[in-house]
């Protein structure tokens, strides 16, 4: 369900909010790590600072450096195994 959310843009960050009049002041909508950027579902989890930290991290225990792309459902993809082989399925 969480992913589901992530693909199709319904998670509650600030834009999401904004753009249902929950949040009306244009100074909330910053990312909570990296203010100078709107927190947005791509910025949050593939775009800042801290979740390019936290995905690197992730991938050098894993024993694995790479490149990870900014959009969900190619890097949804390269987690589930379909571009990286049989290997990192198994490890998802």
């Amino acid at each position: 369900l969480y992913i589901w959310r992530l693909a199709h843009d319904r998670l509650q960050t600030m834009d999401n909010l904004e753009r249902r009049n929950i949040i009306n002041d244009a100074n909330d909508l910053n990312c909570v790590f990296f203010s100078g950027c709107v927190q947005t579902s791509r910025h949050l989890f593939f775009e800042c600072r801290v979740s390019c930290y936290v995905w690197n991290y992730w991938y050098s225990w894993y024993g694995d450096l790479r490149v990870l792309p900014n959009y969900c459902i190619t890097h949804f993809w390269q987690h589930k195994g379909e571009i990286l082989g049989e290997n990192a399925s198994l490890a998802w």
